[in-house]
């Protein structure tokens, strides 16, 4: 995990992907236990980097979070 890039920023000390191929759609879904998201955070540059890539690909981003419990995202791109 000491190469994890977001570590630096959650403080999460686990992370749990899963990446799943469904019948009309690629599904992951990543979890963490860190400090969640702020309504400052889900403006910044990173969540729209994050939002801008996957709707390249027709894509679909959703988030939840809850502060200091972990966030969770999960990206649907059609196939």
């Amino acid at each position: 995990m000491n190469g994890w890039p977001g570590r630096k920023h959650s403080e999460a000390t686990e992370v749990k992907l899963q990446l799943r191929k469904m019948s009309t759609h690629i599904l992951l879904v990543v979890e963490d236990n860190g400090r969640g998201l702020t309504e400052e955070k889900t403006q910044g540059i990173g969540i729209s980097n994050l939002r801008s890539r996957v709707q390249l690909v027709e894509g679909n981003l959703q988030y939840d979070s809850v502060e200091n419990e972990g966030t969770t995202a999960i990206v649907r791109v059609p196939v």
